[in-house]
């Protein structure tokens, strides 16, 4: 059986803050309440539906089966034999980059995909995920974010063509038919349209502090008084999807099977032709698109269909979507528990508002994207008639958010993926036939691009419907080298001896507080020497431990439970240096030791120290 690490926040935050708690009860900073998460713990230990239902809730949302992690399956692993890896810290540069792919995805939502490469917001957008020191999306040549390709994947096929995928595009044949006019494609006798509702535009949620909080606590919002899935949040026109916010509604709505299904079923349509090229009217096994390893290609009397052929391909690629959703579910539930990208906006408010500190990475807190976020947010709320004014929350193109089940691994990700890997399983790579486009939503035209090949427009399905719930809440990270966690490079001025050992990733080393005054922020690997930052930056390491238990209260979980006076200290560099207001960071040459809730030391860390010099605080 594998290991199933976590990142170690729910350890780390005793409070909880860093963790999922979406439907639980919060105070008015958005903490939630500790018993209520204890007993949401005390169920996931036990496994006893009766604990479930003693966890209590904020309000009426219901958790979204969490008992589904201890399901088994008869065919292949059960969901506990599969690992990922740990999700990203809270404080990590990795994690503040999905915040700020998420904050700029926010504001794009109502920009056309065809209109990426001269939007002034998308070019903005690029231009600032290129600065980042993770950034995990698409690179022109692997090297610099353009806005051509904003928010891609950098995987396969989805860097290739139209941003929207022509299994998201083109119409879906149910059941055989005959060649359409025009280029020769099979459609078929039933025909689905994929012309979708999407909410009007602008019509951006959770931009209110109090309504935000509402909805954390599980409200179930309304929409104009009524319920939130009625028509009159929705633009009256059908559109092909074209923008962000059709792609966030598509899987707002979207059944587990339905993505898979129809790429499946327009697959097996454009392979309906003979190898001499003519049409196959009979829809069966799909020659032209079957795997070269398929013994029916070879077969002069005999067609697939039961066994190898349209039936067990349609079949296994819907089986597996069950299949790849126990497996995620284990690991939101039983694993990682991370929280959501809402969940983490409201931190950003309330830190930038002064109500709690938080363990921010720096990069995030001093980002010009956030400034764009407050603007926004100031006009929603103003024409939404809310008060308050602007906020840095993280809005979202749901009314209700996110779904209530952590974030950490995606279920859409998950079984789209499990799918179009059956797909691709069964089938071989064939050029698409009549490759359309479309520009406004309004209608389909030719695509005249070049070819387009099966596999890669099934990379892109494979991709957004799980980008699609970034769109609305959740992320991807960037290009600045790091330090990785293996060896760490003499040539970024580390001490030699660390060749042979590991170098601390920066997001293992508390972020320098922007209220202390730093001449510099730590925006670049710790192992830079003095000469590569100016004098600002050297590698430090200790491994001496300090006695007892708690890393100086001062600062260790008085100032991450959010004591207001703890946190003052902390920020405050004329006071004791030595209460950091995250676990602690010593200023003397003495290290720290991380410990759990208990005060019992669960392991120690290289650390790296804070020295007051002529010019503020160094990082060191």
């Amino acid at each position: 059986m594998p290991a199933h690490p976590n990142n170690g926040d729910e350890q780390r935050y005793p409070s909880r803050f860093a963790s999922y708690s979406k439907g639980l009860p919060h105070d008015s900073t958005g903490t939630v309440d500790p018993t209520a998460y204890q007993k949401m713990l005390f169920a996931l230990g036990t496994g006893n539906p009766a604990d479930f239902e003693a966890i209590p809730l904020g309000a009426t949302r219901k958790l979204v089966n969490p008992q589904s992690a201890y399901s088994f399956t008869l065919v292949g692993p059960d969901p506990h034999a599969l690992a990922i890896r740990p999700a990203p810290a809270y404080a990590s540069a990795e994690t503040a980059g999905e915040m700020e792919e998420l904050y700029w995805m926010s504001l794009v939502r109502d920009v056309d995909f065809y209109q990426y490469p001269t939007s002034a917001v998308t070019v903005a957008a690029a231009q600032r995920l290129n600065e980042l020191l993770h950034y995990r999306g698409a690179k022109a040549d692997g090297a610099r974010v353009a806005a051509n390709l904003l928010f891609r994947a950098d995987v396969g096929g989805a860097l290739k063509g139209p941003f929207i995928s022509q299994f998201l595009l083109k119409p879906i044949p149910y059941g055989a038919g005959p060649l359409a006019s025009g280029p020769r494609e099979p459609v078929g006798y039933q025909l689905l349209e994929q012309r979708n509702l999407e909410r009007r535009r602008g019509d951006d949620r959770m931009t209110q502090y109090a309504e935000w909080l509402n909805i954390q606590n599980g409200q179930v919002p309304t929409l104009n008084g009524g319920l939130i899935d009625e028509l009159e949040g929705t633009d009256s026109t059908r559109l092909y999807l074209h923008n962000a916010r059709g792609l966030a509604e598509y899987v707002h709505n979207d059944y587990p099977i339905q993505a898979t299904l129809s790429a499946a079923l327009l697959l097996l349509r454009q392979g309906d032709f003979l190898p001499d090229g003519s049409y196959e009217p009979d829809p069966k096994s799909s020659p032209l698109a079957m795997a070269s390893w398929n013994p029916y290609l070879s077969y002069g009397k005999q067609e697939a269909f039961v066994t190898l052929g349209n039936s067990d391909t349609l079949s296994v690629s819907m089986l597996v979507t069950n299949t790849a959703l126990r497996a995620a579910w284990y690991q939101k539930w039983l694993v990682h528990r991370r929280l959501r990208p809402e969940e983490f906006g409201g931190h950003v408010d309330n830190q930038l508002f002064n109500r709690r500190i938080y363990p921010i990475h720096p990069e995030l807190l001093t980002s010009p994207v956030l400034a764009r976020v407050f603007s926004n947010n100031t006009a929603l709320n103003n024409q939404r008639g809310l008060p308050g004014g602007g906020t840095y929350l993280l809005s979202q193109a749901f009314p209700e958010g996110a779904p209530l089940h952590p974030a950490y691994g995606s279920g859409h990700s998950a079984y789209i993926g499990a799918g179009v890997t059956m797909l691709k399983a069964f089938h071989k790579n064939f050029p698409i036939r009549n490759p359309q486009e479309t520009s406004n939503g309004s209608g389909l035209q030719p695509y005249t691009g070049g070819t387009l090949m099966v596999f890669d427009e099934l990379d892109k399905p494979s991709r957004p419907p799980p980008t699609n719930r970034w769109w609305a809440a959740s992320a991807s990270s960037s290009t600045v080298p790091r330090p990785p966690t293996t060896a760490c490079p003499t040539r970024w001025g580390c001490p030699s001896a660390w060749a042979s050992t590991r170098c601390m990733p920066l997001h293992t080393v508390e972020p320098v507080p922007p209220a202390w005054g730093a001449s510099r922020s730590p925006s670049a690997s710790p192992c830079r020497t003095s000469s590569d930052r100016g004098g600002g930056f050297r590698c430090v390491e200790h491994q001496r431990r300090l006695p007892g238990g708690h890393p100086r209260r001062a600062g260790g979980r008085a100032a991450e439970s959010g004591d207001s006076q703890a946190a003052q200290r902390a920020q405050d560099p004329r006071g004791s240096m030595r209460g950091s207001r995250y676990w602690q960071t010593e200023l003397s040459s003495r290290p720290y030791r991380l410990t759990s809730s208990g005060g019992a030391e669960s392991r120690s860390r290289r650390a790296f120290t804070w020295q007051r010099g002529s010019a503020g605080v160094k990082w060191m």
